[in-house]
């Protein structure tokens, strides 16, 4: 039986799930572009209010499946947010094609109900379900424009490799249930307490890395992360953007609930696997970026040493509350601004469907014919960077705090080389947009700013990172009023 603070504790995900269904139905009867969009918006308006109430609950067990405290809250909220500015930017992006749009918006929604289930999830069968859940609409977005050959290929290495890593994931749950005799988080917890784990245990080591094989699959860290450029390529600008934060976002919250009870220090070859990969990830990321010439392919590999970064947070667990803190400024700081840059360039595309808008040349001079623009992207761009004075420098100095508190030689080292290349390829691309054109591509400011809500939202998004760039206390304080 489920009590009044349970379904209270539930709320968002009812409310979600109601709008899908009926939604469901609605497209069924008659399919209606505008109204589902309006429908989605007000659903997950009405999901986040209701995280209020979820958090006046909280901490709560949900039957053995689910686990419910103040973090959960904080990264429900990042995803729901990230999942309503997916669907301004999808509303746009689908208005002229001759596809069906209804679907577009439940690949969505279905992608963040099984994200949402996974952040609070604390056991193994509710973990690997709501993983799938989250995993199989994505590849619906992938391959929305189904038309393109290009497409089509990110369509299959995405399912192809997605089932081979689903299938580490059971074989690691299997190794783990067949030593502790339970599935559930806290009693994995539990037993690793009453049993001190040795790396003499092969069987309950080989789980645990199966397990994270899977987490770094979906979070594309190296060395698992070759598929991810290709698929990046192949997708509209609005999936991106909802892969590169809703799923990423879920991933890590569970990778970081899942080494709460297995501290990975308590493995000392999982948290060397760790650390190496934080490094490799922050390193060839960066590496690989300087390369490319190509803006999707670009914003992937930046995608991964992100990541890079953000798995220091969870190795460097000691000291929780500024980790913690780290974590919610780099997550809430690359929404923002990947938002602001994947919303520009998606307006970009469909006001030039004749151009490869996602060739880097395509924005040479930028700054001679739309200055507003072209330093917002500027600004967007030291964002990435970890320029001082900008949300991702804010990221950044938590993460040195962790660092010079832990004594980590090679994450230091792989901090400080990630950001002199990665504002390196960075300042390739800032000084591109201030270089002479050889092109005209015409582009008008006053219609950007007074006919389109959704580029208005686009700026309001970019001011905000430079309002929490400046005033960080801001943000920093709502982080620890949520915690």
């Amino acid at each position: 039986m489920i009590n009044i603070q349970q379904l209270i504790g539930l709320f968002p995900f009812l409310i979600l799930l109601s709008t899908v269904m009926a939604l469901l139905f609605f497209i069924s009867c008659k399919r209606n572009h505008f109204i589902v969009y309006v429908i989605s918006i007000i659903s997950l308006f009405v999901s986040i209010i209701s995280l209020y109430f979820v958090y006046q609950v909280v901490p709560i067990d949900i039957s053995m499946l689910f686990y419910i405290n103040k973090v959960s809250v904080l990264y429900i909220g990042m995803i729901l947010f990230s999942t309503l500015l997916s669907v301004f930017l999808a509303y746009p992006y689908l208005l002229n094609k001759f596809l069906n749009k209804e679907e577009f918006y439940l690949f969505l929604l279905f992608s963040t109900l099984g994200s949402m289930s996974l952040v609070i999830s604390n056991h193994m069968a509710s973990l690997f379900i709501s993983i799938e859940l989250m995993t199989l609409p994505i590849l619906g977005l992938i391959g929305y424009e189904y038309c393109e050959k290009r497409i089509l290929e990110s369509v299959v290495k995405y399912a192809i490799l997605s089932a081979f890593v689903s299938s580490f994931l059971l074989f690691g749950i299997a190794f783990i249930y067949s030593i502790t005799g339970n599935l559930s988080f806290f009693s994995i917890g539990n037993y690793l307490n009453l049993h001190v784990l040795h790396e003499s245990n092969i069987i309950l080591l080989f789980g645990f890395s199966l397990i994270l094989i899977s987490f770094i699959f979906k979070l594309s860290i190296i060395p698992f992360h070759l598929w991810t450029s290709d698929v990046y390529e192949g997708m509209s600008y609005t999936s991106i953007f909802f892969l590169s934060t809703v799923s990423k976002i879920a991933t890590f919250s569970i990778l970081s609930r899942f080494f709460m009870y297995v501290p990975a220090k308590e493995i000392t070859v999982l948290y060397f696997i760790l650390e190496i990969l934080s490094f490799l990830s922050i390193f060839f990321g960066n590496i690989m970026a300087l390369f490319q010439n190509k803006l999707k392919r670009i914003l992937a590999y930046s995608s991964i040493s992100h990541l890079g970064y953000a798995l220091i947070g969870l190795v460097l667990i000691d000291d929780q509350r500024i980790s913690e803190e780290a974590l919610g400024i780099i997550f809430i700081g690359y929404i923002l601004t990947n938002f602001t840059v994947l919303g520009l360039l998606n307006q970009f595309s469909i006001q030039y469907p004749c151009y490869d808008t996602n060739v880097l040349n395509f924005y040479r001079g930028l700054f001679w014919k739309n200055p507003v623009i072209a330093v917002f992207f500027t600004i967007m761009m030291l964002s990435f960077a970890g320029f001082p004075m900008s949300i991702g420098f804010i990221g950044k100095f938590y993460l040195i705090l962790l660092i010079v508190h832990e004594k980590s030689l090679l994450l230091g080292l792989g901090v400080l080389l990630g950001s002199v290349i990665g504002f390196y390829y960075y300042l390739q691309i800032i000084v591109n947009f201030y270089l002479t054109s050889s092109k005209d591509h015409k582009y008008n400011i006053d219609n950007f700013l007074k006919n389109k809500f959704h580029n208005i939202l686009i700026l309001t998004s970019s001011l905000t990172v430079i309002l929490f760039g400046l005033f960080p206390e801001y943000l920093i304080d709502l982080l620890k009023f949520i915690q």
